[in-house]
């Protein structure tokens, strides 16, 4: 049986030891980013009880990352993008461990909330676009449009089970072990 010509290009794609690598850190470090935003959501409820703040929450990681967006693909460009990818996984991790750390002491309040999601929103910028440097780089030119459509299946796997898992997780031991799991993702890329 002959694969058609997509199917060959993924396996040939996928018989590449570092992406394939790649691809298990990327699924979890995107798992974690959707776990903990279920967390932030939820501790800011938590917090103030104010949908106003739940939108404030949303808007604090978005608007860096748009903003930051605009320059972070030219900064990736002029970096060592391996080396920016692992700072800025570095940097996910650390959030994520400090998330939790404040929040298991309960320390937690909503503006050191709102400023560590905006700082989040600004390491994702620069993630980002490292990402896509990267597998620019393992997978080539050939083999890239099944690359980044594994990337995108990955991203909207991730999407929609992130936030199921963060759910189980929230009821299970509250926003706190939602940000330690979520660390613990992270680990795996980073």
């Amino acid at each position: 049986m002959e694969f058609p010509e997509g199917m060959r290009a993924l396996q040939r794609t996928f018989s590449i030891r570092n992406y394939r690598l790649f691809v298990i850190g990327n699924m979890s470090s995107n798992l974690g980013l959707w776990v903990q935003r279920v967390a932030i959501g939820w501790l800011t409820w938590e917090l103030t009880n104010s949908t106003g703040w739940l939108g404030g929450m949303a808007m604090a990681e978005s608007a860096p990352t748009i903003l930051f967006g605009l320059i972070a693909g030219t900064v990736v460009d002029r970096v060592n993008y391996f080396k920016m990818l692992r700072i800025t996984q570095a940097c996910q991790l650390l959030y994520s461990v400090t998330m939790a750390t404040l929040t298991f002491a309960g320390l937690m309040n909503i503006w050191i909330l709102l400023t560590l999601t905006m700082l989040r929103g600004s390491i994702v910028a620069f993630n980002r676009p490292s990402r896509m440097t990267v597998v620019y780089n393992m997978v080539g030119r050939e083999l890239l449009p099944s690359a980044l459509a594994m990337n995108s299946t990955i991203f909207n796997t991730s999407r929609f089970l992130g936030p199921a898992i963060g759910g189980l997780i929230l009821v299970a031991g509250g926003a706190k072990c939602t940000f330690a799991v979520g660390a613990v993702m992270f680990v795996v890329f980073t």
